[in-house]
């Protein structure tokens, strides 16, 4: 940890990708945008492999019309966007819908739910990866347009 550590080293764990443009913020540093690019990618790539398209689906759709607001106490509003799933998919939209809107509502009970459809941690990291990663990118629409300062040069520690 006391170590000087030179932004962009671990880059190369990641193949490079483009930045989307809900990133578009992290542009004025290359070293943050080129890994917030291959983080963005692999976690897409994760989604696509574990999170079903329908629940995809139905979270962008509700991401692209939120505007910060909470959904609610209870989990009345996941019930009722969940039903129009199949049967399968309603654990995996469950979880993803909660991890994207209402984390703190995520209980054991979500979990194992999710895991009676898909079992092994990969794919409950990989859901809730996407999910909040999902949600963070439309949060992060709403930041001012001002880019990221460059702070390439400068060593972390």
């Amino acid at each position: 940890a006391g170590r000087t550590h030179k932004p962009g080293t671990a880059l190369m764990f990641q193949p490079a990708a483009v930045l989307p443009a809900d990133l578009s913020w992290a542009a004025g540093s290359a070293t943050v945008a080129d890994a917030f690019a291959r983080a963005s990618a692999a976690i897409d790539v994760a989604g696509i492999r574990s999170v079903p398209a329908a629940v995809r689906d139905l979270v962008t759709a509700e991401l692209a019309a939120w505007q910060g607001l909470p959904k609610g106490i209870g989990r009345g509003w996941v019930e009722d966007l969940v039903a129009g799933l199949s049967t399968a998919d309603r654990p995996a939209g469950r979880l993803a819908l909660l991890t994207a809107f209402a984390p703190y509502q995520v209980d054991d009970a979500v979990v194992a739910g999710f895991r009676g459809v898909r079992s092994g941690d990969e794919a409950l990291i990989e859901l809730t990866s996407w999910a909040s990663m999902a949600a963070a990118r439309r949060v992060g629409t709403w930041l001012p347009a001002r880019q990221l300062a460059a702070t390439e040069d400068a060593p972390q520690s």
